[in-house]
């Protein structure tokens, strides 16, 4: 019989699934029965020692320094190519906020996922668990990504945990590098739009701006704009296609989302929205549902194929940021009376598409909540817009400008009531819970307390509103560390 050494550390694999491992030397038995690429980090990752920078008051510095770190520590072991030098360095860092996949995978499909729904469970824990090499560096760098916008230095077991700054700038750093040294793939892109929502949450906004139009360039190089024929896919074939259609609407809807805030709005937006009939993504489940065959699919109207859990959510909120590509379009018009009817129009169909969404989501998070905080957004920039414009024009066959205006005051006091009936059900929510809160909703809450500043709204009922308001403002802005305003 051949001699086996035993290891002191745990495979990767096993690591990975938070599995017993036998630590069989030089491969475990669970990677030997399912003929995996076994393999033994160099050094177990939860002894890492970095030099101390917590009294570095840059957080350039800090970053600097934790890079310099965990690349010197890995390459002392050799490793045999960039994909592996470049997973175990993020490992590594991931190490240092206290958290390992599994933690980043849970939180992120529980909570992240229900806004930015871009990533295929089923696909992800397949690369995960059942890869037989090591993860490519744009995945690695995917997982990194997944860990800054699910951590939280609050929920951290050390106090000497990774800060936020610094692990922000860290995972910024990487992804220009492997972006510079590898083309546009499907696992890049997905980096970029977690990093460009974590750049909008903590209100970074031009950052923001800039990291989704990158987004968008390499998601056009990837091809990822051209909606091709799913009939006759296998299910993981399926799953990879509506994959990317899922991402390329991420880029759509988070673009369209940071455009509500970007103070210079002549900037042209890069990611294209179907004008007409646009087929919409459906959110991906953790489970595939095989009650319909891959050869059964349509491409007809907006039906993509098999059935996920909760595949209604995506659908609302892509329908959504489409009616807000056509607000956004309306307001380029130059004749301000076609322009009113336009924005008119838009207001009826938001109205619509949002007393649908609230009776469907029945008082639920996550699912509806980036549509309706979408929708309500968009109401404020037509209502605001209009009172605006109306205050220097003259009458107009179509409606007076006072009549103009009124109608728009009532739009906007029906829906800063309804922002604060919403922020009402946040009162008691944890820092867990406010995971599956889209950062959108911090923006509508911005928006209507602007509306009671900046419009003069100054009566004792809506004290109380104003009161409710800042206290849910104060929760997101714990939640993504920002300094309250």
């Amino acid at each position: 019989m051949a001699s086996t050494r035993v290891s002191n550390l745990v495979c990767v694999k096993c690591k990975l699934r938070k599995r017993k491992c036998d630590k069989e030397r030089p491969h475990c038995g669970y990677c030997t029965r399912k003929k995996l690429n076994c393999q033994y980090p160099s050094v177990d990752t939860k002894h890492l020692t970095v030099r101390p920078f917590s009294a570095v008051p840059s957080p350039v510095i800090r970053s600097s320094m934790l890079l310099s770190d965990t690349l010197s520590d890995v390459l002392r072991y050799e490793p045999t190519n960039l994909n592996s030098t470049l997973y175990l360095q993020i490992i590594r860092i991931i190490r240092l906020t206290d958290q390992c996949v599994d933690d980043i995978s849970m939180r992120y499909f529980r909570g992240i996922h229900t806004f930015i729904p871009i990533i295929s469970p089923c696909r992800f824990h397949q690369e995960v668990i059942h890869s037989s090499t090591s993860p490519s560096a744009t995945f690695s760098l995917l997982l990194l990504s997944m860990c800054l916008i699910t951590y939280h230095p609050g929920l951290a077991k050390s106090s000497s945990a990774i800060d936020h700054a610094t692990l922000y700038l860290t995972t910024k750093s990487l992804y220009t590098q492997i972006q510079s040294s590898f083309s546009p793939s499907l696992h890049l892109i997905q980096a970029g739009i977690i990093i460009a929502s974590y750049e909008y949450a903590t209100k970074k906004i031009n950052d923001a701006f800039a990291s989704i139009a990158v987004c968008a360039r390499m998601g056009y190089a990837a091809r990822l704009h051209l909606i091709n024929s799913v009939e006759g896919l296998d299910p993981m074939e399926y799953l990879q296609a509506e994959e990317e259609l899922s991402t390329w609407w991420g880029i759509v809807i988070t673009e369209r989302t940071i455009f509500c805030e970007v103070d210079t709005v002549h900037q042209p937006l890069i990611a294209r929205c179907p004008d007409e009939d646009p087929r919409l993504p459906k959110t991906m489940g953790q489970k595939w549902n095989s009650a319909r065959s891959p050869e059964a699919l349509t491409t007809e109207g907006n039906t993509l194929g098999p059935s996920f859990v909760e595949s209604d959510g995506y659908t609302s909120v892509t329908h959504a940021a489409w009616l807000l590509d056509k607000v956004f379009k309306s307001l380029e018009e130059q004749d301000i009376d076609s322009r009113l009817v336009q924005l008119d129009r838009l207001d009826h169909a938001l109205q619509t598409s949002l007393a649908l969404t609230m009776e469907q989501s029945q008082g639920r998070w996550g699912i509806f909540c980036t549509a309706n905080a979408i929708m309500i957004r968009a109401l404020y920039i037509i209502h605001r817009h209009v009172i605006e414009l109306t205050e220097e024009m003259t009458p107009s066959q179509e409606k007076p400008p006072d009549q103009w205006r009124d109608t728009s005051y009532i739009a906007l006091e029906t829906i800063t009531q309804m922002t604060q009936d919403i922020a009402t059900t946040q009162n008691d929510m944890s820092l867990e819970e406010m995971e599956a809160l889209p950062p959108s909703r911090a923006f509508v809450l911005r928006a209507a307390l602007r509306y009671l500043d900046d419009l003069g709204v100054k009566c004792n009922r809506w004290d109380a509103a104003r009161d409710q308001l800042k206290e849910s403002l104060w929760m997101f802005d714990e939640r993504w560390n920002v300094n309250p305003e």
